[in-house]
C-alpha cells in the first residue's frame, strides 16, 4: 500500500509491504576425497541427498517527506524499517559414507533453524540544489541490522552413536556513508567532483556444542574515504565521450576476541580510470568503454568463524582474503531496433568458493579463495526489439565464456598435480513477447534457454528451460484499475547440475528449487503523483557486503 499526500511543495509519503516466501529445494550430491596414507592412496566417498524447507514472512515500512524549496532546491529524507515476523527452515539430510569403496556408515541428519531480527533500518537524507551554474547532489544514508540464528541439528548413526549439535549466530551491522557530487560546466562539456566516505562496524559471534568447532566473537571495522574526477564532453561531429580515475582509500580491521592469532589489519590504496567514446555512423550509434573496478569480499566471507553444516561439510571465511580487481571493456552498437553488446574482462585475483579436506574421516572445509591466475571472460549477444502492431517481441541471444586455467594439486597423478581448463561457452536465449490489445488487454509469454557451460572453475551440466505468461487487464480512467495474474517457471524446470573440481577432491551436485509461482495482483491508483523525492542513496556496495 503506497500514499502521497503534498501540500504545496512538500510531499509526505508512506508505503507498506507484506511479503511472504515458501521455498523447497532438493538436492542429491557425490563426493570423492583423495589423500595419501602411508604411501598409499585413499579414497572417501560420500552420497548426500538433501532437502529443505523454508519459509518467512514479514512486514516493510516505508515513511519520509520531500520539500521542493525553488526550482533549483529540495531536500528529503526516507526512513525504511523491516520487520522479519516469521523464518523457520527445515532439512532432512541423508549420508552413506564410504573408504576406499567400503561401506562404512548411513547418516539420518534433522536440520532446523529459527532466525529473528529484532531491528533493520535504513535511512537515506539528501539535497539537490544549483548555485548558479554549480550543480551540488548529496546524499548521506545510515543502515543498522540486528540477527540471531539459532540451529539444531540431530545426526543419527547406523553403527555410531548419535549427535546432537546446537549453535547460535549473532550478527549486529552498523554503517554510516556520504556521498557528494559537485558539477560545473567547462570549456564543451560537464566537470564533475566529488568524495564518498563509508564506515562500517559488524559484530559476529557464534557458538556451537556437540562438535569440536571452536567458538568465535569478532569485531570489524571498515572506513572507505573515495575521491572521484569525470569529464564528460562534446568532440562535435566526431562524437562525445569522457574520462574519469576514482581514488579509493580502505582500512580493514578485523578482531577476534577469542583468539588473536586471527587478527588482520591492513590499508589499501587503488586508483580506477575510466573512458568511454561514443560516434554516429549515419543511423548506427557506436559507444566503447573502458573501466576498471573492484570487488570486495562479502563481511562473512571475511569472518573467521568455522561453522558447522553438517557431519561432513563445514564453512569458514578467511580476513585475509584480497579483492578482486575486473578490467572491463566494452563494445556497444544500435540501429533502430537492433543492438549488439560485446564485452572482454581481464578479471585478477577472481573470488570464488573452494574445498579443502579438513582431516582424514571425509570432513570437507568449505572456503572463498583468491584464484591465483587471471581469467579472462568474453561476452557477445544481439538485442532484437521490434514493435509489429500490437506485438512487441523482444529477442536477446549470445554467448558468455571464461577462460580459465587452474593448477590442481592431485594424489591420483604421478606428479602430484594436473593443469585443467575451464572453456566450454555458454549460450543464451531469452524470448519475450507482449500483445497489447483494445480494451486494455495485455497477453505477456516469454521462455528463456540456457546451455550447459563452463562458469569460471564449475561445470554446469544441465541445459535449462524457462517459461512465463501474464495476462492483465485495466479499468477505469488512465488504467486506474489493473489485475495482474502472472505463471512463473511453467515447465518447473528450475534444475542444475553442477560438477566442481579441486583435484583431491571432486564433487557432482544436482539440484532442483520449487520455483513454480502464481503470482494475482490488484492494483487501484487513487491519484497520479509523479516521485519527487531526488535522493540517490550511499554506501549500497557496503548494505549489499552485509547479507549472509
Amino acid at each position: 500500500f503506497k500514499a502521497n499526500y503534498r501540500y504545496r511543495s512538500v510531499d509526505v509519503f508512506g508505503q507498506v509491504d507484506f511479503w511472504e516466501r515458501h521455498n523447497t529445494a532438493v538436492s542429491t550430491a557425490t563426493q570423492n576425497s583423495f589423500y595419501k596414507e602411508n604411501n598409499a592412496l585413499v579414497r572417501l566417498e560420500q552420497d548426500n541427498s538433501f532437502r529443505s524447507d523454508w519459509h518467512a514472512y514479514g512486514l516493510n515500512y516505508t515513511f519520509g517527506t520531500n520539500w521542493q524549496i525553488s526550482d533549483k532546491h529540495s531536500v528529503g529524507f526516507r526512513l525504511q524499517y523491516n520487520d522479519r515476523l516469521y523464518d523457520w527452515n527445515h532439512a532432512d539430510i541423508q549420508t552413506d559414507y564410504y573408504r576406499n569403496g567400503k561401506f562404512e556408515d548411513h547418516i539420518d541428519g534433522i536440520e532446523s533453524e529459527k532466525t529473528t531480527i529484532p531491528y533493520h533500518w535504513e535511512g537515506n537524507s539528501y539535497y539537490n540544489g544549483q548555485l548558479g551554474k554549480l550543480n551540488i547532489d548529496l546524499n548521506v544514508d545510515f543502515y543498522s541490522n540486528k540477527k540471531r540464528a539459532n540451529a539444531k541439528t540431530d545426526e543419527y548413526y547406523q553403527i555410531s552413536d548419535a549427535n546432537h549439535v546446537n549453535s547460535e549466530a549473532n550478527t549486529a551491522d552498523h554503517m554510516v556513508a556520504e556521498k557528494l557530487v559537485l558539477s560545473y560546466p567547462v570549456w564543451k562539456g560537464k566537470l564533475s567532483i566529488g568524495n564518498e566516505m563509508t564506515f562500517v562496524n559488524r559484530n559476529a559471534s557464534y557458538y556451537i556444542s556437540g562438535t569440536a568447532i571452536p567458538a568465535t566473537d569478532s569485531k570489524t571495522k571498515e572506513q572507505n574515504i573515495a575521491s572521484f574526477i569525470d569529464y564528460g564532453f562534446s568532440l562535435g561531429k566526431l562524437g562525445e565521450g569522457s574520462i574519469g580515475l576514482r581514488f579509493e582509500h580502505v582500512g580493514f580491521d578485523y578482531r577476534d576476541r577469542l583468539n588473536a592469532e586471527n587478527n588482520m589489519k591492513r590499508y589499501t590504496n587503488d586508483l580506477f580510470p575510466s573512458i568511454s567514446l561514443s560516434r554516429a555512423f549515419g543511423q548506427v550509434q557506436a559507444a566503447m568503454t573502458y573501466t576498471q573496478k573492484t570487488v570486495r569480499p562479502t563481511y562473512w566471507q571475511l569472518n573467521s568463524a568455522v561453522t558447522y553444516a553438517n557431519a561432513f561439510t563445514l564453512q569458514s571465511g578467511d580476513p585475509k582474503l584480497e579483492n578482486q580487481k575486473n578490467h572491463d571493456l566494452s563494445l556497444n552498437m544500435r540501429w533502430k531496433w537492433l543492438t549488439f553488446v560485446s564485452s572482454w574482462q581481464r578479471i585478477e585475483k577472481h573470488i570464488t568458493q573452494w574445498s579443502f579436506l579438513y582431516n582424514d574421516a571425509g570432513v570437507i572445509m568449505i572456503k572463498h579463495v583468491n584464484l591465483d591466475k587471471p581469467l579472462n571472460r568474453y561476452t557477445a549477444y544481439l538485442n532484437v526489439a521490434p514493435t509489429i502492431g500490437v506485438w512487441s517481441p523482444n529477442l536477446r541471444t549470445g554467448f558468455l565464456s571464461y577462460d580459465t586455467e587452474l593448477d590442481l594439486a592431485d594424489p591420483r597423478e604421478a606428479s602430484g598435480s594436473r593443469t585443467v581448463t575451464y572453456k566450454k561457452p555458454m549460450i543464451f536465449v531469452q524470448f519475450s513477447n507482449t500483445f497489447r490489445l483494445k480494451h486494455s488487454w495485455q497477453f505477456e509469454l516469454g521462455c528463456d534457454y540456457q546451455s550447459r557451460a563452463d562458469w569460471v572453475s564449475y561445470h554446469l551440466r544441465y541445459t535449462t528451460w524457462d517459461m512465463s505468461a501474464t495476462i492483465q487487464k485495466c479499468w477505469l480512467k488512465n488504467d486506474a484499475l489493473c489485475l495482474r495474474i502472472t505463471a512463473n517457471n511453467i515447465l518447473q524446470s528450475g534444475n542444475e547440475k553442477v560438477g566442481i573440481d579441486c583435484g583431491y577432491y571432486y564433487l557432482t551436485q544436482w539440484m532442483r528449487s520449487n520455483n513454480h509461482r502464481l503470482s494475482i495482483s490488484l492494483r487501484y491508483t487513487f491519484n497520479v503523483a509523479r516521485n519527487k523525492y531526488k535522493g540517490s542513496g550511499a554506501g549500497q556496495e557496503a548494505i549489499q557486503r552485509m547479507g549472509n
